[in-house]
């Protein structure tokens, strides 16, 4: 009975296993410090976080700057009290989900694409 793997098929398998260790991480960390923190609510008056929005639309153009942009948002959102947390977190959720999609599918595309050659 032949057991080989596929060495890419094997790189996929290693990189989902490090994306959900680092996903069951990151959720446990945040319910820890909710936990720990009073919830806050902006102001009825408070303005909507302008790079909140930007970083919601570049997530859907352009993932990097879209979480550089997420991060900011989220600090000034929290020092301001501002309104568009929920923008700025939807923003970050869609960049990271998109890029480690590409890199899972950037070397399988690139390996099926030379093997077939």
């Amino acid at each position: 009975m032949n057991l080989a793997v596929d060495p890419m098929t094997l790189v996929v398998l290693v990189l989902l296993i490090v994306g959900v260790v680092l996903l069951v991480r990151a959720i446990i960390r945040v319910r820890r410090r909710k936990a720990s923190e009073e919830r806050w609510t902006p102001a009825e008056d408070a303005p909507l976080n302008t790079l909140a929005v930007v970083a919601l639309v570049l997530a859907f153009v352009a993932t990097i700057p879209s979480i550089v942009c997420g991060h900011i948002a989220l600090r000034q959102v929290e020092l301001k009290r501002e309104k568009g947390r929920g923008l700025a977190l939807a923003a970050l959720w869609i960049s990271y989900t998109v890029t480690v999609l590409a890199l899972i599918a950037t070397p399988l595309v690139i390996f099926y694409a030379t093997r077939g050659a």
